[in-house]
């Protein structure tokens, strides 16, 4: 192609009306029937979770909580997200967990005046709300802890990854890092944690601590979003020192004999390749010589025929390519 022949390529510019930002409030049509057991139910749920937040209010008057929303199946769209009810009044949503759950912030002014929204239900909307939610409950410590078989462990000899909730709201999440690090003073682990860096938006912080009274309390923070181990990783020694002492022993094809015929649609294969190429049935090319590039379809056909090499297996049978 000429390279002095230019694409008819057109730069489409977005007009300033082509940007609209969603507008709030949700799908206001109930899913199913509204009723007063509906509504009388989900009140009782915002009592329970009330109930079971006084402990950390008590603890941590001044600290958000976080509680989780369960929609139903067929709500889990965005737009039936139940903002009606969950709102900067009340117990606004502030993050997401699984597809169909959403996280709110509760404090204790908040989740009165949630139990006083679904009580009274006043409006279409909140009723409509009303009828998408599964359950309200309390995100809880056993959710939080991702230790497996944290209860039956006598020691913990693996530093703790600690990771705090981290929401949109920078505000949030700087309260959340302070106030967590007070509690680190308090319990005289303070020097033993350090913040680390997964990202941005993530609050991480690894902590040696062996104490697991310490580590239960740690736990009842309310910004505290997961507990586990950091991942580990290992090296396991590779098998080319192994495979290159074969390359003197590597099978080649029995003038007479029938393999089966694999078609590899890839990069093609290096034509200058000695231990491939007395394997190759065929070629189709599409792209001029000069053009190519052989690497990941020689690496791909090396693996089909001499796979069990690289992995240390002794004996293996073999394959004729078809190779393109």
């Amino acid at each position: 192609m000429d390279k002095n022949v230019r694409l008819p390529i057109n730069i489409v510019t977005p007009r300033n009306t082509d940007y609209k930002s969603n507008l709030p409030g949700g799908n206001q049509k109930p899913l199913g029937e509204y009723t007063e057991a509906i509504r009388w139910g989900i009140e009782q749920q915002c009592v329970q979770l009330q109930e079971s937040l006084n402990q950390s209010f008590e603890l941590y008057p001044t600290t958000p909580c976080i509680a989780k929303v369960v929609m139903k199946e067929k709500a889990i769209a965005k737009t039936h997200k139940p903002t009606a009810i969950f709102k900067p009044e009340t117990c606004p949503i502030v993050g997401t967990e699984k597809l169909n759950e959403v996280l709110i912030k509760v404090t204790p002014s908040g989740v009165n005046h949630l139990i006083n929204t679904v009580k009274s239900a006043s409006t279409q909307a909140v009723r409509s709300s009303l009828t998408k939610i599964e359950k309200i409950a309390l995100y809880s410590t056993q959710e939080k802890n991702e230790i497996p078989h944290f209860n039956e462990m006598h020691e913990i000899s693996q530093p703790l990854k600690i990771k705090l909730f981290s929401f949109s709201d920078q505000a949030y999440t700087e309260y959340y890092t302070a106030g967590f690090e007070q509690l680190l003073k308090k319990l005289h682990i303070y020097e033993s944690a350090s913040r680390v860096f997964y990202g941005k938006k993530r609050v991480i912080y690894k902590l040696s601590c062996n104490n697991k009274e310490l580590i239960e309390q740690i736990l009842m923070y309310p910004g505290v979003h997961k507990l586990s181990f950091f991942p580990r990783y290992a090296c396991k020694p590779s098998n080319l020192v192994y495979a290159e002492k074969q390359l003197g022993n590597l099978a080649m094809p029995v003038k007479g004999t029938e393999y089966p015929i694999i078609g590899l649609i890839d990069s093609g294969v290096s034509k200058d390749n000695q231990y491939l190429t007395q394997w190759i049935y065929n070629r189709v090319e599409y792209v001029p010589s000069e053009y190519q590039n052989n690497e990941h379809g020689t690496f791909v056909a090396g693996v089909i025929e001499y796979g069990h090499v690289l992995n240390g297996i002794p004996e293996a049978g073999h394959v004729l390519n078809s190779c393109y």
